[in-house]
């Protein structure tokens, strides 16, 4: 007897995955550029609920100021990392054609 894998057990993981990509890329697109004269450090927050692999956004305007429940696990990430050192000079690669 062939068994299929539940929708939730098989999407869960791939669903909060797309979600914070999705949502990061919508919020660097609106946020302001490099060029500007002062650029404000960003700190995006979410919340994850373990239970269903969903994220969900807080602490900007029209959103809840922190996670709904307890059991909800709050993330924080910045919208740009620092500059890193410059790595080694690599190797040619190989010409195949």
């Amino acid at each position: 007897m062939d068994r299929k894998p539940t929708r939730h057990g098989f999407w869960r993981p791939l669903r909060a995955i797309f979600f914070f990509f999705a949502t990061t890329a919508a919020l660097a697109a609106a946020a302001p550029s490099a060029a500007s004269a002062q650029v404000a450090e960003v700190v995006l927050s979410a919340c994850y609920i373990p239970g269903t692999g969903t994220m969900y956004l807080i602490g900007q305007e029209g959103l809840p100021d922190a996670c709904i429940r307890d059991d909800h696990d709050l993330l924080q990430w910045n919208q740009q990392g620092l500059i890193g050192e410059q790595g080694n000079a690599g190797t040619d690669g190989l010409m195949c054609w």
